[in-house]
């Protein structure tokens, strides 16, 4: 059983039928009952009611020498409510998702194996804020079977199929004007879908191992179906240790991600499957071990994108101001090292990272939303007794690409004129923050229980996420922050 400030799970493993085992767990959050409480003792100007749980169940069971059954079951249900006051674009939200699967796994002989395993899904939602609304009904089927075998001078040949199928039923509208308070300028995106798609894959692989030092991995991928034509994509990577204390590793490869009915990007207007999106991925690393206990890993890399289709909705509590051409290709680079060490009782660990991520839009290439230049991370770990810890972690990066926005007054004072300027022109602020947590461990005969207590933005800093324009005063820019100083506790009890 656990318990901290926002949840409660509770978890179950143990032996079933002698040589079988299972699994089950669930949890339940309980923010809405935290917020209804601070709101009873300081009423919030907005109220928030958002809710979650989920459980999940996982069976195994040996049949025979040479069979074994898993079967598995995932529920969640998230749910939101927001009431703004004094205004009439209120949020209720609903998602509901269904996984279950099963692996057979038999062995065929000492050298090989083959695994079946069918699976399926349901996905339901429907959000709805003001006058906009997201409703979907997607299930997708479908089953996998993968073949592998060892073989003389360290090869692993392995090859498998996948035929899945979807069903989508989408009904979806968008205001696209920058700011709904003003005068309507753009029409809405409005997607009314019902669609199917059948989707086949087929991969093989050989995995060699060349002496002691020496391991490849090199094999490609073949995706069919929803209209498009067959697509192949190859892989390869490579390791090889120089010397005792240094691995070095390459890898490239190109991927294709099917756009069908189960993941269609109504957000972009998208009414139908559309031809898979494509990317190639080139990565080297090395690492080095320095003496027995720390190491140092580096890594670059270089990534292109192309056929992108749709975009990501921004659901933030931001004015949904910028709504673009859908972009067409993009791409990113970088780097980064992380330096680890444990000594005795105490273990410290950094890494920096560069990385660029940008996005191609009507001839024209611009830094994604996301897009963070510099990364900068910092954890210790102190064990001060057998039964007491504490650590400590603290981050850093770049803020996030935005597009600025003005206001030119208007012959109407309560309705300026938004002009946008360059995309993602500017940035929030950096972030940086620092955590601390102290834990102790309770051991008694048949049980245990271990107990925590946490701060998170120890020193207090105001961290902005996001800028919204608020129309009640004058759409002047408000800071939407992230956490501030927010001490939480929790207790995890085993028996």
């Amino acid at each position: 059983l656990s318990f901290d400030i926002v949840n409660l799970q509770a978890q179950r493993e143990g032996a079933l039928g002698g040589d079988g085992s299972y699994l089950l767990s669930a949890r339940r959050g309980y923010v809405d009952w935290l917020l209804a409480l601070i709101d009873r003792i300081s009423p919030l100007e907005e109220k928030f009611r958002p809710r979650f749980f989920d459980t999940f169940g996982k069976v195994e069971l040996p049949l025979g020498s040479d069979d074994t059954l898993t079967a598995y079951a995932l529920y969640a249900r998230d749910t939101n409510e927001i009431d703004k006051l004094g205004r009439i674009d209120d949020l209720r939200s609903t998602y509901d998702s269904l996984t279950l699967g099963a692996r057979w796994r038999r062995t065929l002989d000492a050298a090989s194996e083959v695994d079946v395993t069918p699976y399926g899904s349901l996905l339901q939602r429907d959000r709805r804020e003001g006058e906009q609304w997201d409703i979907r009904d997607v299930q997708r089927a479908g089953v996998r079977v993968d073949y592998s075998r060892r073989l003389a001078r360290g090869h692993t040949p392995g090859a498998g199929v996948d035929l899945a199928w979807a069903h989508g039923d989408y009904d979806y509208l968008e205001t696209t004007d920058p700011f709904p308070e003003l005068e309507a300028t753009s029409a809405p995106i409005r997607v009314e879908a019902d669609v199917r798609s059948i989707v086949a894959t087929a991969y093989a692989e050989d995995n060699w191992q060349i002496g002691r030092d020496i391991g490849l991995v090199w094999g490609g991928r073949v995706l069919a179906g929803s209209g498009a034509s067959a697509t192949i994509s190859p892989r390869i990577a490579a390791a090889w240790r120089a010397a005792t204390p240094l691995t070095l590793r390459v890898a490239w490869g190109r991927y294709i991600q099917p756009v069908d009915a189960s993941n269609l990007p109504v957000e972009g207007g998208i009414t139908e499957s559309q031809a898979p999106e494509r990317a190639s991925h080139a990565i080297a690393g090395a690492e080095w071990s320095v003496g027995r206990h720390a190491t140092v890993r580096a890594e670059a890399y270089a990534k292109e994108y192309r056929d992108l289709v749709g975009r990501v909705r921004d659901v933030g509590r931001k004015s949904s101001f910028v709504l673009l051409p859908l972009p067409t290709s993009g791409r990113a680079y970088g780097g980064e090292m992380l330096v680890q060490r444990a000594t005795g009782s105490a273990s410290f660990s950094g890494g920096y990272a560069l990385s660029v991520a940008r996005v191609r839009r009507r001839e024209r290439e611009v830094p994604r939303d996301f897009d963070q230049r510099h990364s900068v991370v910092a954890n210790g770990s102190w064990h001060l007794s057998d039964s007491l810890a504490l650590n400590a972690g603290w981050r850093f990066h770049t803020g996030t690409p935005l597009t600025p926005v003005a206001f030119v007054p208007s012959d109407d004072p309560a309705k300026p004129v938004p002009v946008l300027g360059d995309e993602n022109s500017e940035r929030t602020p950096s972030f940086h923050s620092l955590d601390v947590r102290l834990t102790k461990q309770f051991k008694w005969t048949t049980w245990q229980m271990t107990a925590y207590v946490q701060v998170m933005n120890a020193y207090f800093r105001n961290n902005v996420q996001e800028y919204s324009y608020d129309p009640e005063q004058g759409f002047a820019q408000v800071e939407e922050s992230f956490l501030p100083f927010t001490p939480t506790f929790g207790l995890i009890a085993s028996f």
